[in-house]
């Protein structure tokens, strides 16, 4: 039983109610009465006790249940009128009392289904249902008289039904989980009953195997906070080599708490096979994503994301998977100490140049992230839409080819650094020089550097395109030569600029300012011979 005394709501019908001896356990104490209620109070110990009884339960029993509580030197029980459920309001309204006596005591709760209407334990058992997921409500323990299973010694059991209201808490986190994504319910149940299965497996003198939903509830908790922050490489590759990912770790998690769950709440196979199929395609053996595994895992993932009406994620995990169909290993493999993270930059700037596929998912994937905030957004109605035939086209891709360029690239630099950073990010490179000369430059060319800005503009001029090095570099590292290792300590990466010259402004045009408006001047008294117009 629960350490505090727990407040007993029972039920009374019209029957006619036998003596017999209760017992929770054959070999413990007894009481012979011919109301369960009693009994249980009795067993229990002293505490409040709510009686739910219609008119007639009450004309029939009323009296002889008070004083039968009198005599075994009980606190008289609460009696509460309800009707008999005749009707939908009627039982509307008998559901209301219950949950409004449930909640109102902030006591353990025994829930005795012994007697009345046989209506009513089903609405009770409704009850609290609503009551459990209200998410602060207190322990509850179902329990039943079992007048017909008692004995030639006219002695009945009382049988414990508590497991039940366990499966519908496991059913609806269970549910919750597959429906949404959202498993904090379901890791504090397994973590709840873990700590009392495991409670009592040391009582029993830890006979028979220990139990593991404890370790469940970890695997579920870490794989829930992994989905809310998109952390994919965390999900789909394990973090060193021996060991698993989170989802392989939830799947052994549930191999291992089932042979447990089969034996003490085996209603709850059917659930658990579902969540095991849900994850079964995201469990991966190889430690990168660039394979056709990685890409089955995670086109796999953003159709769960979808599933769940997680747009954002879905489309997140979309423009990430297809960066993974173009790049190698190394540029696939966040949790592993070989991935290179400038790679990745390389080969998403890759992708973003096939506008055939890039483009729409980059149009979906921005609505979403703008939240609707411009001026013309996607219709609502055809978000979604819009974000499955993207996903379904990624699921049915093959491995794609990065876009070939017809002209030469330029990569210009006069630090030898900068010369084994670009080969590092694993570009192209057609002609290596410290200086441009912009009339080299053909139509459909690539010219990376750091140019003066009126030699970027005559590269574009010319129909090539140019690509910015960016720096971040303090005062001290200006004008100093450039390591591999100072390139990427300062952040060196991409930026494409598209750099048109307007016009050419004399030194006297006024749309400059004038030195007499930024700079003091001698005061001198005005020539009265001259005009305004001079």
């Amino acid at each position: 039983m629960h350490e505090s005394t727990p407040h007993l709501i029972s039920f009374l019908g019209t029957g006619n109610y036998q003596p017999v001896t209760y017992r929770f356990h054959p070999e413990g104490p007894g009481v012979e009465t011919r109301y369960a209620a009693l009994a249980i109070r009795k067993l229990l110990g002293p505490g409040g006790t709510t009686i739910f009884a219609t008119a007639k339960a009450m004309e029939t029993h009323g009296a002889d249940i008070a004083a039968a509580f009198a005599e075994a030197g009980l606190d008289q029980p609460q009696i509460v009128p309800i009707t008999n459920g005749a009707t939908p309001t009627e039982l509307q309204a008998n559901f209301r009392t219950l949950l409004d006596t449930m909640t109102a005591t902030s006591a353990p709760l025994v829930v005795d289904i012994t007697h009345g209407f046989r209506s009513q334990p089903f609405f009770a058992g409704a009850a609290l249902h609503l009551y459990r997921a209200l998410g602060d409500s207190q322990p509850i323990q179902v329990l039943y008289g079992a007048y017909e299973a008692k004995d030639d010694h006219n002695e009945a059991p009382i049988w414990d039904l508590t497991a039940f209201v366990e499966t519908a808490d496991w059913s609806t986190a269970i549910a919750t989980f597959l429906a949404t994504g959202h498993g904090t319910a379901l890791a504090d149940l397994a973590e709840s009953t873990g700590r009392a299965w495991g409670k009592a497996w040391g009582l029993s003198g830890r006979q028979g195997d220990p139990p593991q939903l404890l370790g469940l509830a970890t695997a579920l908790r870490s794989v829930c906070q992994a989905l809310d922050g998109i952390r994919i490489g965390e999900l789909l590759l394990p973090p060193a080599p021996g060991r698993t990912s989170l989802v392989t770790g939830l799947l052994e998690a549930i191999a291992n708490v089932r042979p447990q769950l089969e034996e003490r709440l085996p209603v709850l196979q059917e659930p658990m096979n579902r969540l095991e199929a849900m994850l079964r395609p995201l469990s991966l053996t190889e430690n990168h994503l660039a394979s056709d595994a990685g890409h089955n895992a995670l086109a796999a993932l953003a159709q769960i994301y979808l599933d769940w009406g997680r747009l954002a994620e879905a489309a997140v995990v979309l423009r990430e998977g297809w960066t993974c169909r173009l790049a190698p290993p190394e540029a696939t493999c966040p949790t592993q100490p070989g991935f290179d993270e400038a790679q990745r930059r390389h080969w998403d700037a890759v992708f973003a140049e096939i506008r055939d596929i890039a483009g729409p998912v980059a149009e979906v994937r921005n609505d979403i992230q703008h939240g609707g905030m411009k001026k013309r957004p996607l219709p609502k109605d055809r978000v979604r839409p819009r974000l499955e035939a993207e996903v379904q086209r990624f699921a049915a891709s093959g491995r794609i080819e990065p876009p070939t360029s017809t002209g030469s690239v330029w990569f210009v630099s006069r630090h030898p650094g900068a010369k084994e950073w670009a080969k590092r990010q694993g570009i192209s490179i057609s002609r290596m020089v410290d200086h441009l000369d912009p009339e080299q430059i053909q139509p459909g060319d690539t010219v990376i550097g750091t140019l003066p800005i009126h030699l970027a503009a005559q590269v574009c001029q010319r129909g090539a395109r140019f690509f910015f090095l960016s720096l971040d570099l303090p005062p001290e590292a200006r004008g100093e030569e450039l390591s591999l290792e100072d390139m990427e300590h300062y952040g060196a990466c991409l930026h494409e600029f598209e750099v048109r010259k307007r016009e050419t402004i004399p030194p006297t045009d006024p749309a400059l300012p004038s030195a007499s408006a930024t700079q003091p001047t001698e005061k001198t008294a005005p020539d009265k011979n001259r005009s305004m117009s001079d």
